[in-house]
């Protein structure tokens, strides 16, 4: 029998068999990856928090469904497909103005979801379903993460003055841990290490090497995530998942003989221990005079992510350590077959990986925290060409006074928006004053932009699909944007 393709549950695998393992794993991180990109989106205290009743619906689901596969692992398949088919119908809703993160979800619930349908017609086994899906997850992974590393060799992620690399390193040195140095050689050497790990994991994943490079993958992004300087653990939760699907069979079953000399775990133990954190943390803060709802729910999410952090990356980290042999060749499996569907996902995925450079759009483009700039004819990519199949990264638009709160917040340090965003948040917002200059041309006044015939021409029925762009620094200085 192939050591990669273990039985199915309920056709006679043993419940530790390492299939069963990865499956039981990958459902519980993909809904705790849920748990966060939830929580982690809600701005509150720093901004009001005002979701639609339809989000909240889909939210509501999408949690329970995620705590219904944490209570009951091995039985998981049924809640696990309903957390997929929410987290799925709430991508769509959103998709494409959605953050990188919630893009790359989106794709995997796609795949996830037809997988998940077909399987349902099989007799529902959380092992079979997951071992099918996991070449296309693996694949979107991939694709997506090769592109985030691809779009930071630029010119302005070299330079430590605005480097999202560097600044992340000043900010973490200076806001939390004082004693990291943070001089010029040390930023340079957090650009020079993000480059390296970043190029290097996609390849390293479909080598002899993965185990050990999962875990060098979850410990860089959990360091530059776990505090709130940058608030990605949503992203990082999501890889912690999926690198999940790269680990071999004998960590599989390192995990499982781990997890048999621990039998006091249990999920309610784990939640009792997480709600007991939580009061602890409110009684200190208490105890000092500084308990607010805000901060403690600040604390929340830092102390959890944390937590989770650190404990995955121990249990594989272990695993991994205490496999007898090195990993062997990549099997076919891991690259695996794919269907027409993953093929046209993956298609997508790379798809939007270089729609930047084909001046389609900037954000949900997998460029994250990169520093990349395609817009005005000024690409400061090292060796991507740049293609503008249309004018919509050319056209930019200064703001010089509004009242519309997205473009006021999107343009408060003197950003410059495409034609296009801004036609689009004019036509979001309905009402509203506006000051602009046009490229070159003379400033014009806008009483009321419901009024303006430019501002509300309507779009093609493909643009708000495709479109979504960032705003632009006016002086030609791509500075560090999610």
């Amino acid at each position: 029998m192939d050591p990669e393709r273990p039985a199915a549950d309920g056709v006679g695998a043993a419940h530790d068999a390492p299939a069963a393992v990865r499956a039981r794993g990958f459902a519980a991180f993909f809904a705790v990856a849920g748990l966060f990109h939830v929580v982690n989106q809600i701005p509150w205290p720093k901004e009001p928090f005002t979701p639609t009743p339809a989000r909240v619906a889909t939210e509501v689901v999408m949690v329970g469904a995620a705590l219904a596969v944490l209570a009951r692992p091995r039985n998981a398949f049924w809640p696990f497909l309903v957390y997929v088919t929410a987290a799925w119908v709430h991508g769509l809703r959103e998709v494409p103005r959605v953050a990188n993160h919630w893009w790359l979800t989106f794709l995997m619930t796609s795949a996830l979801l037809a997988y998940g349908v077909a399987e349902a017609r099989r007799g529902g086994s959380l092992t079979r379903y997951v071992e099918r899906a996991g070449p296309a997850v693996r694949w979107l992974l991939l694709v997506g993460y090769a592109f985030a590393a691809l779009a930071k060799f630029n010119t302005a992620f070299l330079d430590p003055e605005v480097s999202c690399a560097s600044r992340a390193w000043v900010d973490i040195g200076t806001k939390w841990y004082t004693w990291l140095p943070t001089g010029l050689f040390w930023q340079n050497l957090a650009i020079a290490a993000t480059l390296v790990v970043e190029a290097a994991l996609p390849i390293l994943l479909l080598t002899r090497w993965r185990a050990p490079a999962v875990v060098v993958g979850a410990v860089f992004h959990f360091l530059i995530s776990f505090t709130p300087i940058l608030r990605v653990p949503d992203f990082c939760s999501l890889l912690f998942a999926t690198w999940w699907l790269f680990l071999p069979d004998e960590t599989m079953t390192a995990l499982a003989r781990g997890r048999r000399l621990v039998p006091a775990w249990s999920s309610g133990r784990t939640v009792a221990l997480a709600a007991a954190s939580v009061a602890l943390i409110a009684a200190v803060q208490a105890s000092v005079g500084r308990l607010d709802p805000g901060q403690l729910f600040q604390s929340m999410r830092l102390t959890s992510f944390s937590a989770y952090g650190m404990a995955w990356m121990g249990a594989v980290g272990l695993a991994v350590a205490s496999s007898v042999r090195p990993t062997g060749g990549v099997p076919m499996r891991l690259v695996g077959r794919l269907g027409v569907l993953s093929m046209v996902l993956v298609a997508l995925t790379a798809a939007s990986g270089l729609a930047p450079y084909a001046g389609l759009r900037t954000r949900a483009s997998l460029a994250m925290f990169s520093n990349l700039r395609t817009e005005d004819h000024r690409p400061n990519h090292l060796f991507m060409p740049q293609i503008y199949l249309g004018d919509a990264q050319l056209d930019l638009v200064t703001v010089i006074e509004t009242d519309l709160a997205k473009v006021r917040k999107e343009t408060v340090n003197g950003e410059r928006l495409t034609w296009w965003e801004l036609r689009y948040r004019a036509q979001e917002a309905g009402h509203g004053r506006l000051v602009y200059q046009r490229g070159d041309a003379a400033p014009v006044t806008v009483a009321d932009v419901a009024e303006d015939a430019s501002l509300m021409a309507p779009f093609a029925w493909w643009e708000t699909r495709v479109h979504i762009f960032r705003p632009v620094d006016a002086d030609g200085v791509s500075r560090c944007q999610w």
